[in-house]
């Protein structure tokens, strides 16, 4: 990274495709760089805000999951399911 911006080393090459060598001149590479910050810090505020339901949810699946195996393993004597 060259002064906190991506170079071409920096992309998966599957992105290549999305480079732009020479930007058009109304581009702002500050502008852009303050955007992608927004984004990644407005990302970053969502998930911690969801990780307590999402912690939760996780809990409830794994019982829900390990009760439906239990249920399997007794009704159908282990069988596969």
């Amino acid at each position: 990274m060259l002064g906190g911006h991506l170079e071409l080393k920096d992309i998966n090459p599957e992105n290549y495709s999305h480079y732009v060598e020479e930007p058009e001149k109304s581009f702002s590479r500050a502008r852009n760089y303050a955007v992608i910050n927004s984004v990644l810090a407005e990302n970053d505020k969502m998930q911690r805000s969801i990780d307590p339901r999402v912690r939760e949810n996780a809990g409830n699946v794994a019982d829900i999951l390990s009760s439906f195996a239990k249920y399997k393993l007794d009704r159908d004597g282990g069988e596969k399911i």
